[in-house]
């Protein structure tokens, strides 16, 4: 998480950085978990100044989400993947006349655009490079870990859909033989 300044030539500067909490390590957890922790910044600035702030995230999924909530189109139940987390954004989440969310796109050439277009994209850049030196600083153990874990995962979910096309086999040859 990168905190831009209002002013264009004011540096970014981070605000968190390093690990994502839970078991399941995922870029839509770790991009939400950024929100969370921007949302988190957001809040006590609103809250000790009555400040107005924005979120921007290269995440479009996070952004179409946490709209939907700040809307009330969506409510977050147990059985969404990373509840946890959404529950934190849908608590804290303030209206769109205090919390404006962007969407902006990420990785790629900026540089003829528009100059708070420029601003933001360069901020992403500084968030994406935050995020590539907590990976760096990772111990090689954990790395070994996560990729031996990432690894059962993708074998589990093909046995998972293994079994699901197996069980459709076999109903539709029980409704034939009827």
């Amino acid at each position: 998480v990168v905190i831009a300044g209002s002013d264009p030539q004011q540096p970014h500067f981070p605000v968190a950085w390093g690990g994502v909490p839970g078991q399941h390590q995922t870029v839509i957890r770790a991009e939400l978990f950024a929100f969370v922790s921007s949302l988190l910044f957001g809040h006590e600035q609103m809250k000790c100044h009555g400040a107005t702030f924005a979120i921007w995230s290269d995440c479009e999924h996070i952004i179409r989400r946490a709209r939907a909530i700040q809307r009330g189109w969506l409510s977050v139940t147990t059985a969404m993947t990373d509840h946890d987390l959404w529950q934190i954004v849908q608590t804290l989440l303030p209206s769109e006349s205090i919390c404006q969310l962007h969407h902006i796109k990420s990785h790629q050439a900026y540089h003829d655009e528009l100059a708070w277009l420029q601003w933001a994209c360069s901020a992403n850049d500084a968030a994406d490079k935050m995020a590539e030196l907590a990976l760096q600083m990772l111990p090689c153990q954990v790395m070994h870990l996560q990729k031996e874990a990432s690894k059962a995962y993708q074998q589990m979910r093909q046995a998972v859909k293994h079994v699901h096309q197996h069980m459709v086999r076999v109903a539709r040859a029980s409704v034939e033989d009827r």
